[in-house]
């Protein structure tokens, strides 16, 4: 039996690891889980010293630029506890679960372990999937792709002395030399894999200046985190699924677990843990009508706990989603992306129609299922044109439009087909911020309760386009009618339609006087 510490970078979640964690200890191994750090999200003008490329940015409902998951450095206190903490689990294996933005964070404490630790460190998860020969340097070995086999046989020729160099899904550094390895196939049968490692026991948070055993199961406290498929049947260009799908031609890459195993964990989750509801990971969770036919009365009749899950325009089917509403199903996140069919067929690799997804929001809300979108702005490959269609979307989807956590801009990830178009094509990564903060602010404002013929109206002033702080009052905290005001005065009250006056005068009696 060896002994093995998982670390993940900023995120307590941590599906991935916790797989590995599970089949380890099905192997006979002991396992201890340390999440590193949780992800924050903070305005942008409040992170200094973290370079682009490491921040995924968005805006935030009040017309703010902001970052999601900001990767806080870890603080040399912070560096003390946790070589302190693996000093006393002694492990004989260091595994680093990661993403692109952890890359550094990765580099700098693998060189910390391996100067305290005689021990070696194994990176896996995405970003050793995708850009391997950037992170072979750093690690004595890459775990590339589905990790469960390949650490259940890298770790057990550790313990045996054995050398692991011939490992399939391993990449291992040899004195100036590498063995690379190929991926092996994809787990089809997922049925086979114990179920992810939420047993209490060994795990352990560092956050904050602090180390302390947390059983907590998830980024939420009381959520239950869950994927019950692996694969997404969209490939858009700029996600890494994407780029994963095309490191496994001729394979099938969008899989599923049976509901019966699915079931399994959750009632094992339901009995074991102070969980008071569910969100299912999956990328998309409604592909298969026929699974979520079987599905959603078992979960209804075992669990019946509230939930959410991402749904995609293309998999919104009414049945599915009404069985899953009476199971249970609460809330849903729903990719939009962008309302400019150019964009989404041309460049993001995404064929889905504005009726589908207006559709899809009819259903919705017909259901009753309370619903937001996903957005991405600042795409440098979109003009003028291509924001007002998705500003027409917006305007065109039912009340109430609710955006997810405000927008994200475009993010261009190593590998990612979009940062391939991006170069091939010479377009600049950082597009024009006077246009994107004017129909930014504009898509915000599509959730308001303005009349939608004023904010198509706003869209159309030329001085609003080139002085787009003027939009900003709109989002201040009892300023909105004080916005509308400086508006209707800068252009003069007549030059409104008399039917946007009107609307007006009947959301705000007394504003146009």
């Amino acid at each position: 039996m060896a002994r093995v510490v998982l670390v993940s970078l900023y995120d307590k979640g941590a599906l991935g690891a916790r797989h590995v964690s599970g089949m380890l200890k099905r192997a006979g191994h002991e396992v201890a889980l340390v999440y590193l750090k949780e992800y924050n999200q903070r305005l942008k003008k409040h992170v200094r010293g973290l370079p682009d490329e490491d921040l995924h940015e968005g805006v935030t409902p009040l017309g703010e630029d902001m970052v999601h998951g900001i990767t806080s450095p870890v603080s040399p206190v912070e560096e003390d506890l946790f070589l302190d903490l693996l000093g006393r689990l002694d492990p004989a294996v260091v595994g680093f679960s990661l993403r692109t933005c952890c890359l550094r964070t990765a580099q700098r404490l693998t060189r910390l372990v391996k100067r305290r630790l005689s021990v070696p460190v194994i990176w896996g998860s995405i970003a050793p999937t995708i850009d391997p020969e950037w992170c072979l340097p750093h690690a004595d070995a890459l775990c590339l792709g589905e990790g469960e086999h390949a650490m259940v046989e890298y770790v057990e020729a550790v313990e045996a002395g054995r050398d692991p160099s011939d490992i399939a899904g391993l990449w291992l550094r040899r004195d100036g030399d590498a063995a690379r390895n190929p991926l092996r196939p994809l787990i089809q049968d997922l049925d086979e894999l114990p179920y992810a490692d939420f047993d209490p026991g060994g795990k352990y948070l560092i956050e904050n200046g602090r180390v302390s055993e947390d059983p907590g199961v998830a980024n939420v406290l009381g959520v239950f985190e869950i994927m019950t498929s692996r694969g997404c049947p969209h490939s858009c260009a700029y996600c890494c699924n994407d780029a994963l799908r095309r490191l496994y031609p001729r394979q099938k890459y969008v899989r599923r677990r049976s509901v019966e195993h699915v079931i399994g964990e959750l009632r094992w989750a339901k009995e074991n843990l102070p969980i008071r509801s569910v969100n299912f990971y999956d990328d998309v969770f409604t592909f298969n009508p026929r699974w979520i036919e079987e599905f959603a009365p078992a979960y209804q009749r075992e669990i019946g706990l509230p939930f959410w899950c991402f749904v995609s325009p293309l998999h919104a089917h009414r049945p599915s989603l009404e069985r899953l509403r009476d199971a249970g199903l609460t809330s849903v996140t729903c990719g939009i992306e962008s309302g400019s069919e150019r964009i989404l067929f041309e460049v993001y690799n995404r064929p889905i129609k504005n009726e589908r997804v207006i559709a899809c929001a009819e259903v919705l809300r017909d259901l009753g299922i309370f619903y937001n979108f996903d957005l991405i702005t600042d795409n440098p490959f979109e003009s003028d044109e291509d924001c007002r269609r998705t500003l027409d979307l917006l305007l065109r989807l039912p009340r109430p439009v609710r955006l997810n956590y405000g927008l994200s801009k475009l993010s261009f990830f190593p590998h990612a087909r979009i940062t391939e178009m991006l170069e091939e094509q010479g377009v600049p990564p950082r597009p024009d911020p006077v246009r994107f903060a004017f129909f930014n602010r504009l898509y915000l404002l599509a959730q308001s309760r303005l009349p939608r013929g004023f904010i198509h109206w706003l869209s159309e002033r030329g001085w609003l386009r080139r002085h787009p702080g003027l939009l900003q009052g709109f989002f201040l905290p009892g300023r909105a009618r004080l916005a509308l005001l400086a508006v209707a005065r800068a252009v003069g009250k007549r030059i409104l339609p008399r039917r946007l006056i009107h609307a007006i005068k009947v959301r705000f009696p007394g504003l146009l006087r």
